[in-house]
């Protein structure tokens, strides 16, 4: 997070949006404002979820869709979020990708699988076989044990802190995927399907999210964008 590109180009192909990583509920509203209607979403902290399930009700639009709310891990729940897409029995349903290695003002501590990022692939890519649409974000930290802060500022204060505060600096550095997994790993696994090609498109930073999707939907996701 944050989705810095639009949604309505996947809502049009889609009406079943599954997320992995809720937090505060941001992905979900935006999912909802694209005009989504059918939504899972997957949070592994009881105190995220409450925050997002608060800010998501109050959202006008929310009256208007089927969210389903999952609390536990992604790796150990990809299979609900596949599930919920096969029983509303879209074609081209879209995962948004966003869970992570993480310890939680809660207390809540992810285990098992640091990158939960390949269990989660391969479980879309044997339900779907490359019909399905997978936003993965943080493309930056794939492969890293951690990312600075983003922005100029973020680095400059991060710099700061490096000199004078080292204890600060590990507070701001965001949680990587692990050095076990590289951007390379994953690209080949999104695309061990038939018929598909991928896009980096706009995140945190630019570029930081990569989309694999079916080979057949490029006019409609992206076509008005190519020369």
């Amino acid at each position: 997070m944050p989705i810095n590109f639009s949604l309505e180009p996947f809502a049009r192909i889609s009406d079943v949006f599954c997320e992995t990583g809720t937090y505060h509920g941001n992905a979900v509203i935006k999912a909802l404002e694209a005009g989504f209607k059918k939504i899972a979403t997957v949070e592994i902290s009881r105190i995220n979820l409450d925050i997002a399930k608060k800010r998501i009700a109050e959202h006008p639009l929310s009256k208007e869709a089927h969210i389903d709310y999952v609390l536990g891990d992604a790796e150990k729940n990809i299979g609900r979020l596949v599930d919920f897409a096969k029983l509303n029995e879209v074609m081209y349903p879209i995962f948004w990708l966003d869970a992570h290695t993480h310890v939680f003002k809660d207390g809540t501590l992810t285990d098992g699988n640091p990158c939960p990022l390949v269990f989660e692939i391969a479980a879309i890519n044997l339900a779907f076989n490359g019909k399905a649409v997978l936003l993965i974000d943080d493309m930056r930290i794939v492969g890293a044990k951690g990312a600075p802060p983003h922005g100029v500022v973020g680095r400059v204060q991060a710099a700061r802190n490096a000199l004078f505060d080292p204890n600060a600096l590990i507070s701001m550095i965001k949680p990587g995927w692990g050095k076990f997994v590289d951007l390379l790993t994953i690209l080949k696994l999104a695309m061990e399907v038939p018929d598909v090609s991928f896009r980096l498109l706009e995140g945190i930073e630019p570029l930081d999210v990569l989309c694999v999707y079916p080979n057949e939907l490029h006019e409609s996701l992206f076509g008005q964008n190519d020369e």
